[in-house]
């Protein structure tokens, strides 16, 4: 699967801080995503079935799943989305930093009460930015998606800096995107007391300062 990123497409991502793009995954792909993730969070719940969980509860479920499903790996490779990223955040190097399912099943529980960009949410410095796909949303009647209005199979680049309206995403039922993060190819761990994963990666030898490690965190594109 090939993209080519044109100049208005660079000066747009540089003006607005986001840009969504099309036909970076096929339906067929973004099914079976669908269909692995529901299966591998339901195995992560337990008994409690999804419906039921809170979407602080899926938040937090949510982490890494990348490294327990094939398919979002393989994706990651074949839309070529490091290289995008590459040319979006002007860098050579480019690190996957974390993914990040955001799904909702209810619409009373809201994880984050105000809007954060990545930089505010993240345990990894520098985050450069993010791509969402959007496997499952509500549907709506727009040419034009942005982060409320998104339209399955669409991926949007975010700038790190850019304020994404959790809020507004929490409130609404039946979400299911694949936030991919991107660092640079020097990282470090750090505290964010607002993530909600920030111990997370103890879990994997890591503490606060450690440089990020390709065995963990690959290169995307170099």
């Amino acid at each position: 699967m090939r993209f080519s990123i044109l100049n208005e497409h660079l000066d747009f991502f540089h003006k607005h801080r986001s840009i969504a793009f099309q036909d970076l995954i096929s339906s067929e792909e973004r099914e079976s995503l669908s269909k692995e993730i529901e299966r591998r969070l339901q195995k992560l719940s337990g008994k409690l079935p999804l419906s039921e969980r809170s979407n602080k509860d899926l938040w937090q479920l949510g982490r890494g799943l990348s490294k327990e499903i094939p398919g979002i790996a393989q994706w990651i490779s074949r839309s070529h989305l490091g290289k995008i990223a590459a040319e979006l955040f002007k860098k050579n190097l480019i690190r996957l930093a974390y993914d990040q399912v955001l799904m909702t099943r209810q619409a009373e529980d809201l994880p984050y009460q105000e809007p954060f960009s990545l930089a505010d949410i993240s345990s990894i410095d520098p985050i450069l930015g993010g791509a969402l796909l959007c496997i499952e949303f509500p549907s709506s009647e727009t040419e034009l998606p942005d982060l409320t209005h998104q339209i399955p199979g669409y991926v949007t680049f975010l700038d790190a800096s850019y304020p994404i309206p959790f809020p507004e995403l929490f409130k609404m039922k039946n979400i299911c995107c694949l936030l991919i993060c991107f660092t640079q190819q020097k990282a470090r761990y750090k505290l964010e007391t607002k993530d909600y994963h920030t111990h997370l990666l103890k879990k994997e030898g890591y503490a606060f300062g450690d440089l990020l490690l390709n065995t963990t965190h690959p290169l995307l594109h170099y």
